[in-house]
């Protein structure tokens, strides 16, 4: 199997019929590391079904690494950008809609997502956004803050988007 993508968290990602499979080419380093990464499956299997999350299939390790299954989405924000240019006003609100209600999802389960940026939005082959990755989501009623992170420390420059929109003030 030729990998999809590679993932910042999981090594590579190869394609299954309809969904992503995470594959941890690497065993864990410690049991620390393992914990880690088995937090990062029941965050995302908190997150429960929405059309703008993309969902959590199902998890598993096997031969000390970590399988992970989850929606088939065909690229994030990012690919869809660099491959069709420039999004339209239209687009954009469709977009900015979709990633605003995948956010009151998650927010409504009193989820922070802490890194969101268009390599972590995911674009359905019917173009609805999904928030994906929730590698360093926060659950705020565990009451441990203690290892929030904030996300990707290199920002992605929006003028890369080479959007051009303007803001409507509505009365």
């Amino acid at each position: 199997m030729m990998p999809l993508k590679e993932s910042c968290f999981s090594g590579n990602v190869f394609r299954n019929s309809a969904i992503w499979e995470e594959d941890l080419l690497e065993k864990y380093i410690s049991e620390r590391d393992r914990q880690r990464k088995l937090a990062e499956v029941r965050k995302h299997e908190r997150v429960g079904h929405h059309p703008n999350c993309v969902n959590f299939v199902q998890a598993w390790e096997e031969r000390g690494q970590l399988y992970i299954q989850t929606e088939l989405c065909p690229g994030t924000l990012l690919q869809y950008c660099e491959e069709y240019g420039p999004l339209s006003e239209w687009q954009v609100q469709a977009f900015l809609w979709d990633m605003l209600q995948g956010l009151r999802h998650l927010h409504d389960r009193n989820l922070l997502h802490m890194d969101i940026k268009p390599a972590n939005i995911f674009v359905s082959s019917t173009n609805v956004c999904k928030l994906g990755d929730f590698g360093l989501m926060l659950e705020l009623d565990s009451g441990d803050l203690r290892d929030a992170q904030e996300g990707d420390p290199q920002p992605f420059p929006i003028f890369s988007f080479n959007v051009k929109f303007k803001i409507c003030y509505i009365s």
